[in-house]
């Protein structure tokens, strides 16, 4: 997949890499983790669903498809509490 020159004009790949990336250490901070377990969500599901997005953005679909059903997986044996 080719960039359009919008893309390049704005530099669109770059800023979704720098989302990308601030999601995940965010996603590792600790409060953010305890937040996350007291919602019942696994801090260590949204790093693989970064890792997964990180495959799809360097065009490693293959690898992004195993790692998200590999997801999928998991929320579905997972019970989640919102209480």
């Amino acid at each position: 997949m080719s960039e359009t020159e919008t893309e390049k004009e704005h530099g669109i790949p770059g800023k979704v890499t720098e989302l990308v990336d601030e999601l995940d250490q965010e996603v590792r901070r600790v409060a953010i983790s305890r937040a996350l377990q007291r919602l019942g969500v696994s801090a260590q599901l949204l790093i693989h669903a970064v890792e997964g997005l990180r495959h799809l953005l360097a065009g490693d679909r293959e690898h992004a498809a195993r790692t998200f059903e590999a997801i999928v997986e998991e929320v579905r044996d997972t019970t989640f509490s919102l209480d």
